[in-house]
C-alpha cells in the first residue's frame, strides 16, 4: 500500500492511495501501529481523496485504529470518501461512529470546534 503523511498544526494527515483490500488492509493496520507509537500526541486526519474501494477488513482496521486513539486521548477523523465508500459506511451503521468531512478544507475549518 502506497501512502504520503503530511502534518499541519498538531494534526497528523494520512493519505492512503489505491484500492484497500484484506492484504493492502494488513500494511494499513501496520502503519496506523507505528503512527500511533511515533505520533502519539497527534489528531489523526485519514484523507481517502486517492483510495479506490474500501473492503470490509480495510473498515474494521480503521475502526481498530480509531478504538487505539481513543484510548490515547487522540481522535481519528475521516474526509473525502467517494460515493460507494460513503454508501457501505451509511449502510454498515459506522456513519455515526466518525466525524467524516466532505475535505480536508472542511475539517481544518471546523478544527477549533472537533478537537
Amino acid at each position: 500500500m502506497n501512502y504520503k503523511i503530511d502534518y499541519d498544526n498538531n494534526s497528523l494527515i494520512l493519505y492512503p492511495t489505491g484500492r484497500i483490500d484484506v492484504i493492502s488492509a494488513r500494511e494499513l493496520d501496520k502503519e496506523m501501529e507505528e503512527i500511533s507509537a511515533d505520533f502519539g500526541n497527534f489528531d489523526v486526519l485519514i484523507n481517502f481523496e486517492n483510495s479506490g474501494l474500501i473492503s470490509s477488513t480495510g473498515f474494521a482496521v480503521i475502526l481498530n485504529f480509531q478504538r487505539r486513539r481513543r484510548e490515547e486521548n487522540r481522535k481519528v477523523f475521516l474526509s473525502n470518501f467517494s460515493k460507494e465508500n460513503l454508501r457501505i459506511i451509511d449502510l454498515t451503521g459506522i456513519y455515526n461512529l466518525f466525524q467524516i468531512f466532505n475535505d480536508e478544507s472542511d475539517f481544518f475549518k471546523s478544527k477549533d470546534t472537533v478537537c
